[in-house]
């Protein structure tokens, strides 16, 4: 259910496109959704942010992420060119204004996969977006899922745990909240989301 009031835009508006922003806590599929909704739907395009870490495995430039030096990071920063960002395991991650706007500009619709701090920053900026979160069945399967991936430690995940609560708290904030129990089920309760959203805004 939506807990949003938004105008339908001034007519120079009716061209551009809309801002989508996907959260779940680590493991609650956020980024896979994203994923399906963009290869689904030509009229998306998922966010590509800027970080200061390394490629990790099949990671692409302009893909995956914008790798950049510290210097450069910090640069953008004080040039206001991010919507958001923070450092998270001593790394910068950032999310471009100008990569979203130059997307909304063109008419594509732009799906921003986010943390909770980062969305309340892009909420706060672009108050038409469209916040949707996405929450795992249950904190036991949240941890399976964690623990499935084997890519953290058994005291990363609990740590992840105890973040992953406070953040499903969180959750009222956002427009939509989607059970993410299977996958292809949350996708279909997204996509129906996304087409009511895309008719109100014409």
């Amino acid at each position: 259910m939506s807990n949003r009031l938004r105008h339908k835009g001034v007519e120079a508006q009716r061209h551009r496109g809309l801002l989508f922003i996907f959260s779940s806590a680590s493991g609650g599929g956020k980024t896979t959704i994203a994923r399906k909704v963009v290869q689904k739907d030509p009229r998306f395009v998922l966010s590509v942010s800027y970080t200061t870490r390394s490629p990790r495995g099949e990671e692409k430039e302009g893909k995956d992420y914008f790798f950049v030096s510290d210097d450069i990071f910090e640069q953008m920063i004080k040039e206001n060119r991010f919507l958001e960002w923070e450092k998270v395991h001593d790394a910068f991650y950032g999310t471009s204004r100008d990569f979203v706007e130059k997307k909304l500009s063109c008419g594509k619709n732009v799906v921003l996969v986010i943390d909770v701090k980062g969305a309340k920053h892009v909420k706060e900026k672009c108050p038409d977006s469209i916040s949707i979160f996405f929450v795992a069945p249950s904190i036991e399967e949240l941890k399976q899922r964690l623990e499935n991936r084997g890519t953290e430690t058994e005291e990363e995940i609990q740590k992840r745990i105890e973040i992953a609560t406070w953040e499903e708290k969180q959750a009222e904030n956002y427009d939509y909240h989607v059970v993410n129990d299977k996958l292809e089920d949350a996708v279909d309760r997204v996509s129906l989301i996304i087409n009511t959203e895309l008719k109100n805004f014409k």
